[in-house]
């Protein structure tokens, strides 16, 4: 997977100019998912690192850049990112002070769950929080997307291993109403 870029025009809804951007910019094998965060300008991703996981697959994890580098410079991986784990699906809160990801590290529900970092002008700044049971399961949790400070939609993966989205409402601190969205969702 490669990223690109393309101008969109708001009014008419058409997009032209699409071109791949600067090979320096995508990796060998995965880039994204991504993420913005217009409030600090910097762009979050996903993709490809140079190491194995403890799966024996190329390991995923998460890169941020400014805007302004964007096709100027090579991404920046991240502190949270952790040999031998996949860390990956960045969202950034709205107000900038939270990046929202999955991941397989130690120590969670299984497979993969999902976590947030807090954020401080576009920089980690303190201790990485697992969503909890109300969220995580045994299985896979992954693609989180924060649509405002209180309301996470994701996926997570079933015994029947398909994927199913999901909302969930943060009720009190680390404590969420999670309902699964059905058809036509």
């Amino acid at each position: 997977y490669n990223i690109f870029k393309a101008n969109f025009d708001l009014d008419s809804l058409n997009i032209s100019g699409i071109s791949e951007l600067d090979l320096r910019f995508n990796s060998k094998y995965q880039d994204g998912p991504l993420a913005l965060d217009p409030l600090n300008r910097i762009l979050y991703l996903t993709r490809s690192s140079d190491k194995i996981d403890k799966n024996k697959k190329v390991q995923l994890d998460l890169y941020q850049l400014p805007f302004e580098d964007i096709e100027k410079k090579i991404p920046i991986s991240l502190s949270i990112n952790i040999d031998g784990y996949s860390t990956l699906h960045p969202s950034v809160s709205p107000d900038g002070k939270r990046l929202y990801f999955a991941s397989d590290r130690p120590n969670g529900f299984g497979g993969m769950d999902l976590y947030f970092a807090p954020l401080e002008k576009g920089v980690i700044s303190g201790k990485i929080t697992n969503l909890g049971k109300d969220i995580n399961t045994k299985e896979d949790e992954v693609f989180p997307f924060l649509y405002d400070n209180d309301i996470l939609f994701y996926s997570t993966r079933g015994s029947n291993k398909k994927l199913k989205l999901m909302m969930a409402l943060n009720k009190v601190a680390n404590r969420w109403d999670t309902k699964p969205l059905e058809k036509p969702f």
